[in-house]
């Protein structure tokens, strides 16, 4: 009897181990799904500062007689790459993340009477979806695409990472058509079939007066009078000497 409790025991804790074994690859593959979002919203705010920097610079690509603003051509680039980040989230790590929660949920269900505490993964499940309403369940209607919101109007984990995705690739699409509306796109009077990338003028700079020299004091010329005729010498005076005394 002892030795059948003491075996009983020692298969709980296996389970246990196991069971937390599980549960330590879904919060990794969990982590690695919210690092893979963070990383997505960062590149969000860097490729509309990046159209920002542009539109200041007004930098453009040239092709024939097509003047295109490289701000326009930014949205489109980020439709794919917001593509790749979809599909490394909902079809890689996501996938690996489903395969450990309903692995655990299997240990769960099987080793429920012996062990009801394990009941964290189900429990989980059972609290993650959702009834959108309002705004929401407008995106939803328009984006989500998954079978169990189409049924019950639910939205699982592939329903949020639909709705988490898709309307910024409609944002792209759309910042990408008003730049080329207002100004993006552009028709060129040359005609020109290379490409040519083309930088704002740049306004040469005036160019410096450089002040003449002042004359200097040695080299000012003073203004020389004309000269006046010499007036006549006149002549010497002769002074006779008084005649001496004669001594009596």
């Amino acid at each position: 009897m002892a030795s059948d409790l003491r075996l009983r025991d020692e298969r709980a804790k296996q389970i246990a181990d196991v069971w937390k074994t599980v549960v330590g690859v879904q919060m990794h593959f969990n982590d690695i799904g919210m690092r893979i979002r963070g990383l997505f919203v960062t590149m969000l705010l860097a490729l509309f500062a990046s159209i920002g920097f542009l539109l200041d610079k007004k930098l453009s690509l040239s092709v024939s007689r097509v003047n295109i603003q490289f701000a326009t051509v930014v949205p489109i680039f980020g439709v794919f790459v917001t593509m790749l980040f979809y599909f490394m989230d909902r079809y890689w790590f996501h996938r690996l993340l489903k395969g450990s929660v309903n692995h655990a949920i299997a240990i769960e269900n099987k080793y429920r009477e012996q062990l009801p505490e394990l009941a964290l993964s189900d429990q989980i499940g059972r609290e993650s979806f959702f009834k959108p309403t309002g705004v929401i369940w407008l995106a939803a209607k328009i984006f989500v695409r998954h079978e169990r919101f189409k049924e019950k109007g639910l939205l699982h984990s592939d329903g949020k990472l639909e709705l988490f995705y898709k309307p910024m690739m409609v944002v792209l699409v759309l910042t990408s058509i008003l730049l080329a509306a207002l100004g993006g796109v552009s028709l060129n009077g040359k005609h020109d079939s290379e490409r040519v990338i083309s930088t704002p003028a740049v306004r040469p700079a005036a160019a410096a007066v450089t002040p003449s020299p002042l004359p200097s004091a040695t080299q000012t010329a003073l203004p020389v009078s004309s000269p006046q005729p010499a007036l006549p010498t006149p002549p010497p005076s002769v002074t006779t000497p008084p005649a001496s005394t004669k001594q009596k």
